[in-house]
């Protein structure tokens, strides 16, 4: 048959009778995407190490959750010995001050609502702690505590306006979140909160709460970091 258009043979609109990327539908075929070896071997590579990096962070902490040493409960001993991963987080400094801990939880503290163990201060160089006592929840209770802390639930105040409360540092690293609560005319506290090891220290005042700028300055000579 005669081609009166002058048409090659193939697919209309095809150039030179080449196959159309254009299928019968208008529909446009997708194409393979081609990654060489070295490129595949590169990606595994970076994702491995990516792995690695989370899994770390995620699992590689070990927990300081331990024990507490309760042998002779009524004796005053350093903090390190009741309860033995304290130097892991607890800064030097601080741990020079809880020497004198003993081994009995105070189940009937009528300011926090779970077990605490109590410290006579060791020393107190700048005369701040007068009159102050150091108590320290461990454990699963800590939270309970530092929330009770925060709050200015523990000041067992009633009137909501009297109580005054403020965060001096949040939890980072291995730096504790640091605050303070009082109540006019009642007591008041500062706590130190190591959520990652499960463990809160607050000093308690039942006459004087000393001003924040004496809070700020004490809290930094324990090795705590703390801004104004």
């Amino acid at each position: 048959m005669s081609n009166p258009f002058n048409v090659e043979s193939g697919v209309l609109g095809s150039n030179g009778g080449e196959s159309s990327d254009v299928s019968a539908s208008g529909v446009v075929p997708r194409r393979r995407l081609r990654v060489s070896k070295p490129v595949l071997l590169a990606v595994g590579v970076v994702l491995v190490v990516v792995a690695g990096v989370v899994g770390y962070l995620v699992f590689g902490y070990k927990s300081t959750v331990t024990e507490v040493n309760t042998t002779a409960k009524n004796a005053e001993i350093p903090l390190l010995e009741r309860y033995s991963t304290a130097n892991q987080f607890l800064p030097e400094k601080l741990l020079a001050v809880m020497q004198k801990c003993n081994g009995k939880a105070d189940e009937y503290n009528k300011q926090i609502t779970v077990p605490v163990y109590k410290c006579s201060v060791a020393y107190d160089e700048k005369q701040i702690l007068s009159g102050a006592q150091i108590r320290w929840v461990p454990g699963a209770d800590a939270e309970t505590a530092r929330n009770e802390l925060e709050s200015g639930k523990a000041t067992r105040a009633t009137d909501a306006p009297k109580i005054s409360r403020k965060t001096i540092r949040k939890a980072s690293g291995s730096q504790p979140e640091v605050g303070m609560s009082s109540a006019k005319g009642s007591m008041g506290f500062v706590y130190f909160y190591y959520p990652r090891d499960e463990f809160t220290v607050y000093l308690q005042f039942s006459s004087k709460m000393p001003s924040e700028d004496e809070v700020y300055s004490y809290v930094n000579s324990l090795g705590i970091e703390a801004k104004k």
